[in-house]
């Protein structure tokens, strides 16, 4: 049976200068001036974090001690060189981090419970999920359902943003939670995969059900 272990991190401390510092310390170069190329430090501390925590459900769930090397897709969907038979994704934003380790192809995407963009979402909904969408008690949140299930089936196929915006979406493979703060939908074409939990607090990882 298919498995697929998700680490959701949603309480991380204050980006200060002095944690920003010591947490890119700890990566790879490539990683750290990736995560220096953000302007808020927020947006670091996830960055680094999101490798972090990468690092550490590869070594607790594969036994790997290192990540790299990546390879990269055609629309830049990141995987492991040396371990094709391991899969995994992560996704960030100002309110969480989400990283996917599988046994088969995953997306993941975390996206905070912000204000609606309503030119973006007629061109990212169907007609059903307009409809749901302009009738839904909580708009926000529901965009945010909408938009994160997109995203994490392209990132799961490999594909586009674009093609997120015109894509039809399956009714099953999805595994979502949602908070007042934000959304997380994760996919997997795999049928019926076991899914587990692993919530963490601030930096250290706890298991979660």
């Amino acid at each position: 049976m298919p498995e697929a272990t998700v680490y959701l991190c949603d309480d991380l401390p204050p980006a200060t200068p002095g944690l920003i510092d010591d947490l890119i310390r700890r990566l790879p170069s490539d990683r750290a001036a990736r995560c220096r190329a953000y302007q808020s430090r927020r947006d670091q501390v996830s960055c680094a974090v999101s490798y972090l925590l990468l690092a550490s459900a590869l070594r607790e769930r594969r036994g790997l001690t290192e990540v790299g090397p990546f390879a990269y897709g055609p629309h830049g969907k990141p995987a492991l060189a040396d371990h094709p038979g391991i899969h995994f994704n992560l996704s960030h934003c100002p309110t969480g981090i989400v990283v996917v380790v599988a046994d088969q192809p995953i997306g993941a995407d975390i996206e905070a419970i912000r204000p609606v963009d309503w030119d973006v979402a007629r061109r990212v909904c169907s007609g059903r999920e307009w409809y749901e969408l302009t009738c839904a008690a909580n708009p926000a949140a529901t965009f945010a359902r909408i938009w994160t299930d997109r995203e994490s089936f392209v990132k799961c196929r490999g594909g586009s943003l674009a093609e997120a915006l015109r894509c039809d979406l399956p009714e099953q493979g999805f595994h979502r939670l949602a908070t007042p703060a934000y959304h997380m939908s994760v996919f997997t074409d795999q049928p019926d995969p076991t899914w587990t939990l692993v919530r963490t607090r601030g930096l250290s990882a706890q298991r979660g059900s």
